[in-house]
């Protein structure tokens, strides 16, 4: 009697046809889980930075803004595009810009606002956008007075961060009392 070592076709074929199933049903739902693991970390990051905008400002009882982050060379700027990222600074005059050369406290000293937070740029091919809530105005500063409501305090700004490719968006609702609520939508 012979023994055989190996496979014959018709195994060798049946086990190229599972993996091929396998690897059908299998990496298109792997994208989805990366899209949405992305999706949720940027959506986490901006949380964080917000939850930090305001345990500082109650701690410093100071008004501490958030604005988007510019994409010059520092990035140390405010812009209207949402997608470089985010800045958290203590907004000690309230103008809404990061002072670099004034005496803020009156010292004679020169003050630069303290820059707490800048979050990363959003990646992915998602979208980061803010609107006041009901208006469709665009949001290109939002933050915390010194108590730790919301320093938009005529509405509520929806913070919506989109995954165009997914059809899948979240919103970060920062409500006039200063919380912050998130939910899923599409865009």
């Amino acid at each position: 009697m012979k023994t055989s070592r190996g496979f014959t076709l018709i195994e060798a074929v049946t086990a190229v046809t599972v993996i091929g199933i396998v690897m059908a049903v299998g990496v298109p739902s792997f994208k989805s889980m990366s899209r949405n693991n992305l999706l949720a970390t940027q959506v986490n990051a901006f949380v964080g930075l917000v939850n930090y905008a305001r345990s500082e400002a109650i701690k410093r009882s100071a008004r501490v803004s958030i604005c988007p982050k510019g994409n010059g060379a520092t990035g140390n700027v405010c812009s209207a595009d949402w997608n470089n990222g985010a800045i958290a600074f203590v907004d000690i005059n309230g103008n809404g810009l990061i002072d670099v050369g004034l005496d803020l406290t009156g010292d004679g000293i020169i003050d630069p606002e303290p820059i707490l937070r800048v979050s990363d740029n959003i990646t992915g091919g998602n979208k980061f956008t803010a609107w006041r809530t009901g208006t469709g105005t665009a949001v290109t500063l939002a933050g915390y007075l010194p108590s730790g409501n919301s320093a938009v305090t005529d509405s509520a700004v929806d913070f919506t961060l989109c995954d165009p490719t997914a059809h899948a968006a979240r919103i970060l609702r920062l409500t006039v009392v200063g919380q912050l609520q998130t939910s899923k939508n599409t865009c």
